[in-house]
């Protein structure tokens, strides 16, 4: 069960949602400029906070007097969310017991520390929907303005994936993905697994769009799953703050970071379907869900910001896979499906629209029910008729 819930309002395009939980795989989907992505960001800025009063809990319990302070005006400023705060704007994150709240323009938290049986290793990352210029970036074919911040942190994480893969398979594009050494730094080449496809070592710069957009969530999910030390990677965030605060001498640990009882990665993805076909889409799923489900060093879940209903059919036969091979194992293995299984309570999903947010899980059927989402596909079914009416009388 979801230890996490988040309630916003009359935040940017927001009016009032509560999300009473987060589970593993959680998604928002909605027209464009409906607040799903806001809702994602405000998220991903709400787990960093809880991150960071996490360490300044270990911080305190190791012998700091006074740890870093946080500053919501300075943080909001950096990420580019200022913009969207207002007077009346109230935000509340929960996780465990520790209460996170903006009031009146104010960053407010529970009295004291983390519960010690609470302490988490926390890894918060947000993959952008502008991730299609990393290949041109890469190369130096162009650079990062100021105010891209949700890009950069992208960029800064696809390079730490492309420093530890030398070859990956993108088997549901069909392609190997390869990584080199060059005298302007790494290079990635795209290859067709089928040998008689007319490419190899083709630059990723002059790779499908869709290829181009898949590459850094590619990498990127992989490196979190089997290359990530969350512990390391805690120990060097306390390092770096003792050398800055010259406040080693005053540091005596009286916990052992890999103890901790908590460990998660949350990665926030924008639109991953970016320019894939619908069966591409699906190919994606299933990569992304094993690499979460096969994680080896922490609790690895995602959330999405997404237009595409494919994406919530796809987690529907997920679930709908791990129901039929408990209910009929040997049936259900004459399919000879290559499916990931995904727990029914470890999916969220919501409509985002004018500014609240409507749960799309039927509880009666065991699934996500996206019938909503096809009033579109009815208007323009009903525009065809009208059509063909006045051209066929």
């Amino acid at each position: 069960m979801s230890m996490e819930s988040l309630f916003i309002s009359h935040f940017g395009p927001i009016e009032e949602i509560n999300l009473t939980s987060l589970p593993k795989y959680t998604v928002f989907i909605g027209e464009s400029g409906s607040g799903k992505s806001s809702v994602m960001k405000v998220l991903a800025m709400m787990r960093w906070l809880y991150k960071m009063n996490c360490v300044r809990t270990y911080l305190k319990i190791s012998g700091m007097p006074v740890p870093f302070r946080l500053r919501l005006d300075t943080i909001m400023g950096y990420n580019g969310l200022k913009p969207y705060l207002k007077g009346n704007t109230e935000i509340e994150y929960r996780n465990g017991s520790f209460v996170i709240q903006i009031h009146n323009g104010k960053l407010v938290k529970s009295e004291g520390l983390v519960p010690l049986d609470e302490l988490t290793l926390q890894k918060v990352a947000y993959i952008s929907d502008k991730r299609v210029m990393i290949p041109d970036l890469a190369v130096g074919n162009i650079s990062l303005r100021h105010n891209m911040f949700y890009l950069d942190e992208t960029f800064l994480n696809f390079q730490k994936a492309v420093d530890s893969i030398s070859v990956s398979e993108m088997n549901y594009l069909g392609v190997r993905l390869a990584v080199k050494k060059s005298s302007t730094g790494k290079k990635i080449t795209v290859s067709a697994l089928d040998k008689k496809a007319p490419f190899e070592d083709l630059p990723l710069t002059s790779a499908s769009s869709g290829m181009q957009s898949s590459v850094a969530l590619h990498f990127i999910i992989n490196y979190f799953s089997k290359r990530f030390d969350i512990v390391e990677a805690m120990n060097s965030t306390i390092l770096k703050y003792l050398a800055v605060s010259d406040n080693l001498s005053k540091f005596s640990a009286t916990l052992d970071v890999g103890k901790f009882p908590r460990k998660c990665i949350s990665l926030h993805i924008e639109e991953p379907e970016l320019s894939l076909f619908p069966l591409n889409q699906w190919g994606l799923m299933k990569y992304l869900v094993q690499e979460c489900a096969s994680a080896a060093n922490a609790k690895l879940g995602m959330t999405l910001a997404t237009h595409s209903p494919y994406i919530l059919t796809a987690l529907n036969i997920m679930m709908l896979a791990k129901e039929a091979s408990g209910k009929d194992a040997a049936e259900y293995d004459k399919l000879g499906l290559d499916i990931p299984f995904i727990s029914k309570d470890e999916v969220g999903a919501w409509l985002i629209e004018a500014g609240r947010c409507y749960s799309l899980y039927n509880e009666e059927l065991g699934m996500i029910d996206g019938t909503s989402l096809d009033r579109v596909s009815d208007d323009f079914e009903n525009l065809i008729l009208r059509l063909n009416d006045i051209i066929y009388g």
